[in-house]
């Protein structure tokens, strides 16, 4: 009995261990499959999906530190990096030699304008090799630069800087008494006295306020002048579009004379009298 039992428990033994040795082999086979499935899936998906367009880069040369008026570009002011096609600046530099030169060749070229760091460095805010930043490199192709004289009060208690833009106002008198204009409006300043620095925010009382105009607006500024008192007034700094025409003021809209109200003569009245009555009739 007891060797029948001990082969009966063999025997189970081995069906067990083969049943899942089988077992075990085939979830490695099912397993298999399966990652090869999922293989083949995802390779069919990647064929299927249209492979993104690659982003068409160009160089641009930007400030990498703060650069301020005046200053001799070095290449340690500046560094190149990658832009977006169609994001490049239209007048920007696309190489360190483009704009600085070759080394030990051309003369410097100078800051005309402010840049911050990462800003891109564009023509228009350098000058060419060797020049001084001048007025005159500043000025808008077509504009003239046009002194005014101004004291504390005409030129904005000394808080005016360069790059504000202002109106300005001719006050005159005349037969009929003072009059004030607004002669000109949104005009650009491009030096107080003999500072062009728009980052010179010190305010100073200066003498001189030097403003972009066109050559017509230069001679109507030489003639007012010359007739009357010019005071600049402050625009604020966003306010870019010029306003609509602003009608001329003069003492009679700033002080309003009560009319003098002269009342009727009184009517002359006849009256009769007839027993206790009393008749009046007007003429």
């Amino acid at each position: 009995m007891r060797l029948l039992a001990l082969v009966v428990l063999v025997l189970g033994v081995l069906v067990a261990g083969g049943a899942m040795f089988y077992a075990k082999d085939r979830y490695a086979q099912i397993e298999a499959a399966l990652r090869a499935q999922a293989a083949q899936n995802a390779q069919q998906q990647q064929e299927v999906k249209p492979a993104e367009p690659a982003i068409k880069t160009k160089p641009v040369v930007i400030a990498a530190r703060e650069l301020r008026y005046g200053v001799e570009l070095a290449p340690a002011d500046v560094k190149i990096v990658e832009f977006p096609e169609g994001s490049v600046p239209a007048n920007g530099f696309a190489s360190l030699e483009e704009l600085l030169g070759a080394e030990g060749g051309q003369s410097k070229r100078v800051v005309l304008r402010a840049m911050d760091p990462n800003e891109p460095v564009l023509k228009s805010k350098v000058t060419g090799f060797g020049e001084r930043a001048t007025i005159s490199a500043q000025l808008t192709p077509g504009m003239r630069a046009f002194t005014l004289r101004i004291d504390t009060v005409s030129g904005v208690a000394g808080f005016l800087l360069p790059n504000d833009r202002v109106d300005i106002f001719l006050t005159q008198g005349g037969r009929e008494g003072l009059t004030s204009n607004v002669i000109m409006q949104n005009v650009k300043v491009i030096a107080v006295d003999q500072f062009s620095d728009k980052d010179s925010n010190r305010a100073r009382v200066a003498r001189t306020a030097t403003v972009e105009v066109s050559p017509e607006q230069a001679q109507k500024l030489a003639l007012a002048q010359q007739v009357g008192r010019i005071s600049l007034s402050l625009r604020q700094i966003d306010e870019v579009e010029t306003a609509e025409e602003i009608p001329s003021v003069d003492l009679s809209d700033i002080i309003k004379r009560e009319e003098t109200i002269t009342p009727p003569p009184p009517k002359k009245q006849i009256c009769t009298r007839k027993g206790t009555e009393v008749f009046c009739t007007g003429n």
